[in-house]
Parts: C-alpha cells; structure tokens; sequence
C-alpha cells in the first residue's frame, strides 16, 4: 500500500501484528518482501495488538519498508487503573486491562527501544551493499 504512495510522510492504520508471515517462509526473503518506502517518518497504530513475543519481529518488519520511520504512535492508555480482584466480572475486566498494559509496555519497547536500533541496522546494511556495488535481495524502492 504504502509503496505506491511516495511522499506519505504519516500513516495512521491498525496493524495485524499476531501473525508475522514472513517468519515461517523462506529465510533468504527481507521482512518487508523488498518493499521499501523512504518518505514516512510517523506511524500511527491505534490500539494494534502486539504481544511481547512479536515485538522482535514486528520491529524488524517495519524497520525494513519503512527505513527513515522515527515515530510509532498507539492508543493504549498510558494510565494505570486498579487491577484489583474481585467478582468474576471484575476478574474478566482485570485480564483484559493487563492485556492492554502489555501491548502498551511492548509498543513501547518497539519504538524506544528496538525499532531504532533495527533503523540503524537496515542503513548500515544498505549502506554496506551500496559501497559493494550490489543491491539487497528484492528490493523495490520507492522515494
């Protein structure tokens, strides 16, 4: 989608992010599948679920399509509420307030954390492959 969008500097849409399909193929293929947009700079997600396990590889996804990215927003509170327990239904209100808590703590390590590190290891790569006169496996660049 982005791709055929060269000058998108922001983009706001909820990610599918429980499943990370490239993980399972073939391991000679980039995260993003040789999609490459240089112009956006904000993502914003919404409320996205992202469980902890898929941090590493959601921040490798989005590191390899989106290589000048530097801001990832969410919609998780930043507030924390009581998580006493209680009747049944206040228990089913507590897990689904500790799931938010999680997808909020693991968005943030994604953004403060792990995506500028995998930022600066895609430069690094590209850069790398530029001085040796080759070009990254698939990759379809849009600028």
């Amino acid at each position: 989608f982005a791709q055929h969008c060269p000058h998108l500097h922001t983009l706001g849409l909820p990610l599918e992010t429980l499943i990370a399909p490239y993980s399972q193929g073939p391991r000679d293929v980039r995260p993003g599948f040789g999609c490459i947009q240089y112009a956006l700079r904000t993502l914003k997600v919404g409320r996205s679920w992202l469980k902890k396990r898929k941090a590493v590889s959601v921040a490798s996804f989005l590191s390899d399509i989106f290589p000048n990215i530097d801001e990832v927003h969410c919609d998780w509170p930043t507030e924390e509420r009581s998580l006493m327990q209680g009747s049944e239904e206040e228990e089913e209100e507590r897990e689904r307030l500790l799931d938010e808590v999680e997808c909020r703590d693991t968005w943030e390590e994604v953004v403060e954390i792990l995506l500028p590190r995998f930022v600066l290891l895609r430069r690094q790569e590209r850069r790398w492959a530029y001085m040796h006169g080759s070009q990254l496996k698939q990759a379809v660049v849009v600028s």
